[in-house]
């Protein structure tokens, strides 16, 4: 059994960097050089923190060394201890500004939904000084982020690829996809379009391996055709409104942004058959984890506004 107090009186902030920087490097010479340590130095540094947990963190390979299962545990804890560390003063400058409270939302681009934004507006009546801040990239680098402790929590759609012992998955509701394009489309006439011409139109279209082109790719291909070849490869929904404005391409938008785009006549929505199922939208967070009590009222608040409006 590991000594609790003995841990608390040894373990320092220096033990954090080091591991972290030794699963990122895999090898003691150059996590030791990244820190500006010798490697007799850092070699050591390893057997002191293999004492104290009583286990081999790292395991010695040939190609370097390896993280071991309890040592991941260890490590991921490092991450977030670090990341919470840089939140403390973080959060000490927003107190000097009159903000107490922050929460990390991480968004993936295909999840960018109208549930976001309700659920701030909610939240800023019931907390208004907390500051919602909101990170949008691809779902490995924001997955990343929230085991790095840089995050809070992340919105997007839970595909296979975000199924993880280490993170805690929660769907929040089904929301579909349509297809848009520009008001002067040819295609915008109101009449449905037919799948020949929706295999031959300009389409923006998610890279391959999203689970939404994967899709899109299906349905042609049931259908006896092949599928478009993207003018356009993007998941950015700001890029891909620019050019949707700008050309005659056609797209896919989360259903609720494209019918607040369409109530204002920038975008319209195309009648099609193309009713393609998607993974449900949903939070993921750290598995096990101490959460702040802003976080924890922003992801109630989210689970409220879902079960509101879907």
């Amino acid at each position: 059994m590991i000594n609790a107090r003995h841990l608390n009186t040894r373990l320092r902030i220096r033990h954090m960097e080091f591991l972290v920087a030794l699963e990122r490097e895999g090898s003691l010479h150059k996590a030791a050089a990244s820190l500006g340590m010798s490697q007799p130095g850092a070699s050591k540094m390893l057997q002191e923190l293999e004492a104290l947990f009583e286990t081999v963190i790292f395991r010695r390979e040939a190609s370097g060394l390896a993280v071991t299962q309890e040592g991941q545990l260890i490590v991921d804890r490092a991450r977030v201890v670090l990341g919470e560390i840089l939140q403390m003063k973080s959060d000490v400058d927003a107190a000097r500004e009159g903000v107490y409270g922050r929460v990390r939302v991480g968004v993936a681009a295909a999840a960018v939904s109208v549930l976001l934004s309700e659920a701030i507006r909610a939240l800023r009546e019931m907390a208004p000084r907390t500051v919602v801040e909101i990170q949008e990239g691809s779902l490995p680098w924001l997955v990343d982020a929230l085991l790095a402790g840089t995050l809070d929590c992340v919105l997007c759609r839970l595909s296979d690829s975000t199924d993880n012992e280490r993170l805690a998955r929660e769907a929040l509701c089904e929301e579909g996809v349509s297809v848009v394009a520009r008001p002067r489309h040819p295609l915008s006439n109101g009449i449905p379009v037919s799948v020949v011409n929706l295999a031959a139109a300009r389409w923006i279209l998610p890279t391959r391996g999203a689970p939404l082109r994967e899709r899109v790719d299906a349905f042609f291909v049931a259908r006896g055709l092949k599928p478009p070849v993207p003018a356009v490869e993007s998941v950015s929904v700001v890029a891909n409104l620019s050019l949707l404005r700008s050309d005659d391409f056609l797209a896919f938008l989360p259903a609720p942004i494209a019918r607040d785009y369409a109530s204002t006549a920038m975008l319209v929505v195309l009648p099609t058959e193309m009713d393609i199922a998607l993974p449900p939208i949903g939070l993921i967070t750290r598995a096990t984890d101490v959460r702040s009590a802003q976080t924890d009222v922003f992801l109630e608040t989210i689970r409220r506004v879902a079960a509101m409006t879907h």
